[in-house]
């Protein structure tokens, strides 16, 4: 036997002990397997649902009322009640969909020698009550309630990508042609926002080449900070692979698209055998089929907080010493400047805090900087204005309302403080 964890069922309120077991991780040769019930499961097909199903079984308990947790205690703790509950934290959770191999890594490799026992608490909660995953919100209603956008002027951001597409349909010309969009600055200054309003004006105003028909319009954004965020599992990806799994994620494992949201990590896990399949090109050529049919599709990649992608220093995926955020933009270039053999077109947005990481780490193609600038007193009136009159302030009483009036100078205040503390930090 190659290793063994001690489980231990815990009752909701009472915490005490109600079933124990083992889960025996065995070695024969190369295989690596364990035994649950009269079942053998080979390691990498062992999931958290296992378990969880045998403790249903055994506790006859509604499996929708399991929880599932990672502890790692000595043995001297596992009959401490206390000590148990505190451990009980939400970051320890365990996910059934995902395999029993990825919370015990270290375990299983034999790296970790300090435990003495690591136990799998379930949790069965007698309450109706249960905690579920946050369904994805109506876009659609999101989007229909925004403030139009204030001091942001998309005329000179729509000429650009008028001119990228002219340019894409002549194999001569040169990649310096072509821009990508960046809008940087400070934190909070609605750089995301601008992306979002990009797409809308494309969708808007722009005038398709005739060749192209009646257009499909994409918007996909790849929040590095949030959503789709670096980690040890990119570190031996290509730049296009890593960009391609993002785009699937966004499109098929997350929005509108799905009743309840994953993490990116347990997608990359369910989909990481068949990574060869998920290069950015392949990923958005399938979703132009499958979903658009015969329509052409364009799309505004937007890649927010692109700053992440300098910060990640631990890859090492690219035949070249270019580094992660060039490999990304050359895999990305193409997608804007080759249009003849392609069913879509994408457009890159880019949005974060390092505009001087993206022109010291200059390629062929050129970059094009939106401007992003500080609200006025005029355009900050009229947002308050607007939500006022939203919740039912038709005659703008809130101006006289003088609490109000300082704590939005208070406000304003502290905002612009913190602006400049960035701004120094550069």
């Amino acid at each position: 036997m190659a290793t063994s964890f001690n489980c231990s069922v815990l009752g909701d309120k009472t915490l005490n002990c109600l079933h124990k077991f083992s889960i025996n991780i065995y070695k024969n040769n190369d295989e690596i397997f364990t035994k649950l019930r009269n079942n053998r499961y080979d390691i990498k097909e062992f999931k958290v649902d296992h378990p969880k199903d045998y403790i249903c079984d055994a506790t006859r308990s509604d499996k929708e009322a399991v929880k599932l947790w990672k502890v790692n205690v000595n043995v001297v703790d596992v009959v401490d009640e206390v000590g148990i509950k505190e451990k009980l934290k939400d970051e320890n959770k365990m996910r059934p969909i995902l395999p029993f191999s990825y919370y015990f890594r270290d375990e299983l490799s034999g790296s970790l020698k300090e435990v003495l026992s690591v136990i799998l608490p379930a949790k069965i909660e007698t309450s109706s009550e249960r905690t579920e995953i946050p369904e994805c919100q109506d876009l659609n209603y999101y989007n229909n309630n925004r403030m139009p956008l204030k001091e942001r002027d998309t005329n000179n951001a729509l000429e650009i990508f008028k001119n990228n597409v002219t340019y894409s349909f002549d194999r001569l010309t040169s990649k310096t042609n072509f821009n990508f969009l960046v809008c940087s600055g400070a934190a909070g200054i609605g750089k995301t926002r601008w992306g979002y309003e990009f797409f809308n004006c494309v969708k808007k105003d722009w005038s398709p080449p005739p060749s192209w028909g009646k257009p499909e319009y994409l918007y996909l954004l790849l929040d590095f900070v949030s959503g789709v965020r670096l980690s040890s599992f990119d570190k031996d990806v290509d730049a296009a692979t890593i960009l391609g799994l993002r785009v699937a994620f966004d499109y098929f494992a997350r929005g509108t698209r799905r009743e309840r949201q994953i993490l990116f990590e347990e997608f990359f896990i369910l989909v990481k055998p068949y990574i060869q399949f998920f290069r950015i090109g392949s990923v958005l050529n399938y979703i132009q089929n499958q979903e658009f049919q015969r329509n052409r599709l364009i799309i505004v990649l937007h890649i927010d907080e692109y700053q992440e992608i300098f910060a990640f220093e631990k890859w090492e995926g690219g035949m070249t010493k270019k580094g992660l955020f060039k490999e990304m933009l050359y895999a990305l270039g193409p997608l804007m400047a080759k249009s003849e053999n392609k069913n879509f077109y994408a457009q890159t947005f880019l949005s974060g805090t390092a505009s001087q990481d993206v022109t010291i780490s200059a390629i062929k193609y050129s970059f094009m900087f939106v401007k992003c600038p500080f609200l006025s007193n005029k355009s900050i009136i009229e947002i308050y204005n607007y939500f006022a009159e939203k919740g039912g302030d038709k005659k703008k009483l809130w101006m006289y309302n003088t609490k109000f009036l300082q704590l939005l100078y208070v406000h304003w205040k502290l905002f612009l403080k913190n602006v400049s503390k960035e701004i120094d930090s550069f």
